[in-house]
């Protein structure tokens, strides 16, 4: 057996950038080992922030090369304050006996598990299957003591042996999330 040496090609990261469609993402490329290629790129603007990651994995000689897409997803205005970052970033003061430390990390917990306890929707797709679920999203921030931010996000998850299915699911991500929370919100005023 020779050595393998897992790559994207040209073509593959020029497809994943015009399914994009947004020159706001620039691509880091990376290995996991051997067996695994993986391609990130996260943007922010003002309001919003998207991590892209997607993993092209060897299995073996008889198999497809598998495609894994993970889309993050996070409006920036949903965010979950935690103590930390209310240290570092909004200058809270501690001092002020409505704000205690533990309350809020208690808070920061029951808010964090009511966002993830929403449904997920598992999807069949050709070569695979599509994972939507919400999700918090980290991010870091260095300002003061490194600390991270954390919002309320959603996580595309697609595991498939079709390049062109990723393609497709990276084109249609912003409907495939829309479609998803008015899912999610129907339910909740339901119950």
């Amino acid at each position: 057996m020779s050595k393998i040496d897992v790559r994207f090609f040209e073509r593959e990261i020029n497809a994943i950038r015009e399914a994009l469609d947004d020159d706001r993402h620039e691509f880091k490329p990376s290995s996991i080992g051997s067996v695994c290629a993986e391609l990130t790129s996260e943007f922010i603007d003002a309001g919003y922030f998207e991590r892209v990651t997607v993993q092209k994995w060897w299995r073996s000689e008889d198999l497809p090369e598998l495609y894994e897409l993970v889309i993050e997803s996070a409006d920036l205005d949903e965010e979950i304050v935690t103590p930390e970052a209310g240290a570092q970033c909004y200058d809270y003061d501690w001092d002020d006996e409505d704000l205690d430390p533990d309350s809020l990390e208690e808070e920061v917990k029951r808010e964090i598990a009511e966002w993830e306890s929403a449904q997920q929707v598992q999807i069949l797709v050709p070569g695979g299957d599509l994972t939507i679920k919400r999700e918090v999203i980290e991010m870091k921030c260095y300002t003061g003591i490194p600390h991270v931010h954390l919002y309320r996000g959603v996580v595309l998850w697609l595991t498939t042996t079709d390049f062109d299915e990723l393609l497709r699911v990276l084109r249609a991500r912003y409907e495939l999330i829309d479609l998803y929370e008015v899912m999610i919100d129907r339910k909740e005023v339901a119950a």
